[in-house]
């Protein structure tokens, strides 16, 4: 029985942007798994969505605060994935740390744009084409729409 026709919805939600994973980096999470094996694991996944409807986004799952991880999964993601999300959890009790904290947002998301722009020059020198590029980096905080506006001017392709 299809759930999504009884409970009233005969067509498909046509849903577009899909996550391959969260946070699968934390031995708290079920399935966790270091960056090579989540990135073969993600691989195969994002093979069979894509076959499935090549209109998709896949959503790669990137790593705060470590460059290692993120080369890793780009290396290995940069053909199926379309975005990398970094969640980045801020608090503080004092207004102006938790304003403060903008910057260090900030700085992950230039790291990330970095580890993008390392993967594809080192892709493209074998003559390979990426297909994430910087500003196709997705941020898990309050502050994400300000810099999704922000930054909004570098959400372009990257042809090497």
């Amino acid at each position: 029985m299809n759930l999504r026709r009884k409970y009233g919805h005969p067509e498909p939600h046509r849903v577009r942007y899909w996550g391959l994973g969260n946070e699968v980096f934390g031995d708290w999470q079920i399935g966790h798994k270091d960056a090579e094996d989540y990135a073969k694991f993600a691989l195969e996944c994002g093979k069979m969505m894509k076959w499935t409807d090549p209109t998709i986004r896949l959503v790669a799952v990137g790593l705060t605060r470590d460059p290692d991880w993120n080369r890793i999964v780009l290396s290995k993601l940069i053909h199926i994935a379309d975005y990398i999300s970094l969640h980045d959890y801020e608090g503080n009790d004092d207004y102006y740390e938790e304003l403060g904290t903008l910057r260090e947002v900030e700085r992950n998301i230039e790291l990330t744009e970095a580890d993008i722009e390392t993967t594809d020059r080192v892709l493209s020198n074998c003559g390979k084409a990426a297909t994430i590029s910087p500003g196709k980096v997705l941020r898990s905080s309050p502050w994400a729409r300000h810099f999704n506006r922000r930054r909004s001017h570098y959400h372009k392709r990257v042809t090497p």
